[in-house]
């Protein structure tokens, strides 16, 4: 039931800001010309240019635009619950791996940094999102690659390996960061042919991205980028920031005191598992890794974190990291202190559960979705937009020279992204002018 105030408040979201500039250069300069021209200009994200100029109002659908984030939703359920069964599914864990995925999920949710941006804005939730949800797919057939459980055969699988992780990492450059971390730690530590040709392909790739001739001109938008030290500094501030914040939450905090006795007997029927191997210092490093990889990529590129969507890519991977630091921490400090925590929350775990449920629905993300959705504030926000797109329509008819449009009354937390400025040169208005096919549009 946690679930559906997310999907039903999808219903209630509209594009904005690039989806409209997007969708007119792919209907009248075409799809391939604008990915060209976004690389050749703009970044060396190769592949998820390609989707964002496929946006369904490319082709006058906005009813599409609204399932996107159903369909995103869902796979990010399947992905993940694929990934959960292949690392559990010989262990107490992976016998109820659907449920605990789905508990995994809705804590994800509720503690993305940018919800709003990250599965109910297009561009941004195809661009970052969709990469999520492949990365699970990868890293479960990767999974599967190297215990020699392969879908077609070694070669077969092999390529689709290499095929898999060619289309990641031309989704952004945080998802390239992560790849090339990951394979260069399976290179290092596994020294065989198969992660040798994995790591020069992601290489390959990622100097494809980094050297992209559009970066340089996306880079000259901003004053500060390219500053190592300030990168450096701020990456590592941020990453204190993030973790402190998703750790301390009241609804994390209790979901972890709730899953250490589930942990414990995982560990207890597993005690030679793979994940029980890396010490809790190392899941530690792990998780600021994580976080980092995050952010430094926009403070280099931007000399700022202009946006949290990236540090959704964190969020997703940290929280079912940190229930295996907790595995791996029950595993290697069994001692008086342990003891008497597992048994207090034995004891206290039908209250724990409340605070919990409570937590989750009172504060982050649920608690956005769900008053936008019971206050009407989502509601009247589409309501504001589909009378704005009939004003629109009219201006086009009546060949005025700007089209002044009603600033909006409602702004939806958990949906709302950008709106348009009183200034018609303002990038957004040109864009959305461009898209309708009038020459200027502004807010009164």
């Amino acid at each position: 039931m946690a679930f559906v105030p997310f999907a039903w408040i999808a219903f209630y979201c509209h594009p904005s800001a690039d989806d409209f500039a997007y969708a007119w250069s792919s209907k009248y300069l075409g799809i391939l010309s604008s990915c060209k021209r976004d690389y050749l200009n703009w970044n060396g994200r190769y592949f998820s240019n390609l989707l964002v100029f496929c946006n369904p109002i490319s082709f006058n659908s906005f009813w599409a635009y609204k399932l996107v984030p159903l369909l995103l939703l869902i796979t990010s359920f399947f992905s993940l619950n694929l990934l959960i069964n292949e690392l559990f599914q010989e262990s107490s864990i992976g016998k109820l791996h659907t449920f605990y995925t789905a508990i995994l999920l809705l804590i994800i949710l509720i503690h993305l940094p940018q919800l709003a941006q990250g599965i109910y804005w297009y561009t941004g939730a195809i661009t970052y999102q969709l990469a999520i949800i492949l990365q699970c797919l990868y890293f479960t057939h990767l999974l599967r690659f190297f215990k020699k459980k392969y879908w077609l055969n070694h070669r077969l699988d092999l390529l689709l390996l290499l095929v898999q992780a060619a289309v990641i990492i031309g989704f952004n450059e945080t998802a390239m960061v992560q790849l090339v971390l990951l394979h260069s730690i399976l290179a290092i530590y596994m020294k065989n042919k198969n992660s040798l040709l994995l790591i020069m392909v992601v290489f390959v790739c990622s100097l494809m991205v980094v050297l992209a001739p559009g970066n340089e001109g996306r880079s000259a938008q901003f004053e500060n980028n390219h500053q190592f030290v300030h990168s450096l500094v701020y990456s590592v501030l941020q990453t204190a920031r993030f973790s402190v914040s998703w750790i301390g939450s009241l609804s994390l905090f209790t979901a972890s005191l709730l899953s250490l006795p589930i942990l414990y007997q995982f560990n207890r029927s597993s005690p030679a598992h793979a994940i029980l191997k890396i010490k809790p210092i190392q899941y530690l490093i792990l998780l600021g890794i994580l976080i980092f990889a995050s952010v430094f990529p926009a403070y280099w590129a931007m000399g700022m974190l202009a946006q949290h969507r990236t540090v959704n890519v964190a969020c997703f991977y940290f929280i079912p990291l940190w229930f295996l630091f907790l595995s791996s921490w029950l595993q290697h400090s069994q001692n008086e202190w342990s003891k008497r925590l597992l048994q207090f929350v034995v004891k206290y775990r039908t209250a724990l559960l409340v605070v919990f449920i409570a937590s989750s629905c009172l504060q982050g993300n649920l608690y956005l979705v769900s008053k936008d959705l019971l206050t009407g504030t989502a509601s009247s926000y589409s309501t504001e937009m589909e009378m704005r797109y009939v004003h629109i329509n009219r201006c086009k008819a009546e060949n005025v020279s700007c089209c002044a449009v009603d600033s909006l009354k409602n702004k939806p937390l958990s949906i709302f992204n950008f709106d348009l400025d009183k200034n018609p040169e303002y990038w957004i208005n040109k864009g959305e002018a461009a898209y309708f096919g009038i020459t200027k549009i502004n807010t009164k």
